[in-house]
């Protein structure tokens, strides 16, 4: 299971990649104010955190199901990460 902190760190590092704001994002900032602006972005987004969650050594469910509304806060995206990501079993790693 990953940590707070991780997630937080995966959340911070999607948002840039994904085309918004390069800074440190608050817990009650939504997506939209992160610059993640258009739906495009935020699929972006959606793909980013996956990655960033496969770096960790742990994978994450439907891409499609991580939070990515224009209102949803990166709070929120770190609880869905700290709930729903899992250990990748050691054999299954790099597949």
């Amino acid at each position: 299971m990953l940590n707070k902190r991780d997630a937080i760190e995966i959340v911070q590092k999607a948002i840039v990649m994904a085309g918004g704001y390069n800074e440190e994002h608050q817990e009650n900032e939504t997506l939209n104010q992160a610059g993640l602006k258009s739906g495009h972005q935020r699929e972006s987004f959606q793909r980013k955190v996956a990655v960033g969650v496969g770096e960790k050594g742990h994978k994450i469910g439907e891409v499609s199901k991580i939070p990515n509304h224009a209102q949803t806060t990166v709070a929120g995206v770190r609880e869905y990460i700290v709930k729903t990501a899992v250990p990748i079993p050691r054999e299954q790693e790099g597949k």
